[in-house]
């Protein structure tokens, strides 16, 4: 115990003030920090040993990790800006489609007040999900929600193509807003990202945008069977460069087999 810390001053004061609450204070907040500091203590080697173990096992990639950052990610820019002229066309298709839909010249994909007014108001859909200022949501669950109106019972075809050209409009402006950054940021044909070993709750690595290069969506048609087209697919715009090759390993159920391999079962 520190002598003439804070504590013992402050409990003279008390006393001579004789406070009311001094007993009930003194008496709760001391044994609350007795057994904060016992946990501690008690805890303390378990923890340690674990953190060592953690620590070797994590230290071992720091190597590959430097490595990975120092040596980038290819691309191919030429692609890549093809491949954005791309998209905008489509997006540009997409709005002018929901424009004639809802008969308006000025129609504006990404205001929130044109998509309530012709969503909910032009097309009768249901709202069924407020924003925090009270308003109808047109967010992404708010589109799921309609679309699942449209599967309950009879329907104006207006209401599905409006809603489908909506989906891809955003699918779109998705790519574009990453195959921009990543065309903008790259150094020559590479682009380096950040990965830290310690940015997720799971053991996963965290990045500064590699983990957001997405394979995209399969389209489906009608009958809601897959044409072997994706919606966008930004990995299609990284690759090796000429004359290597890229490996690709991924564990199949791998906590599932960790807990069998732990049960002892063989099956």
């Amino acid at each position: 115990k520190p002598p003439d810390c804070h504590g013992d001053i402050l409990q003279e004061e008390l006393i001579k003030s004789r406070h009311p609450w001094w007993t009930i204070s003194s008496t709760y907040m001391n044994r609350d920090t007795e057994r904060t500091m016992a946990m501690f203590l008690f805890m303390y080697e378990r923890v340690i040993k674990r953190s060592k173990k953690i620590y070797k096992r994590e230290q071992r990639l720091s190597e590959a990790i430097y490595d990975m950052q120092n040596q980038g990610l290819h691309l191919f820019p030429k692609k890549m800006k093809s491949e954005i002229k791309r998209y905008t066309s489509e997006r540009e298709k997409h709005s002018k489609e929901m424009g004639k839909i809802a008969r308006r010249e000025d129609f504006n994909p990404n205001s929130d007040f044109h998509l309530r007014d012709v969503l909910y108001k032009k097309l009768k859909f249901k709202p069924e999900i407020k924003t925090n200022t009270d308003l109808n949501s047109v967010n992404a669950t708010a589109l799921k929600k309609c679309a699942d109106q449209l599967e309950k019972g009879k329907h104006r075809p207006a209401k599905k193509r409006f809603l489908s050209h909506l989906t891809d409009y955003r699918n779109n402006d998705t790519a574009i807003s990453y195959a921009s950054r990543y065309y903008r940021e790259r150094i020559g044909s590479r682009i380096f990202f950040t990965y830290n070993q310690c940015g997720t709750n799971t053991t996963r690595f965290s990045s500064n945008g590699a983990q957001n290069i997405g394979g995209g969506k399969d389209i489906v048609d009608e009958m809601g069977e897959k044409t072997g087209a994706k919606d966008y697919n930004l990995r299609s715009m990284f690759g090796p460069k000429k004359g290597r090759c890229w490996l690709c390993f991924d564990y199949s159920q791998l906590q599932l087999r960790i807990f069998a391999g732990l049960a002892d079962e063989k099956k």
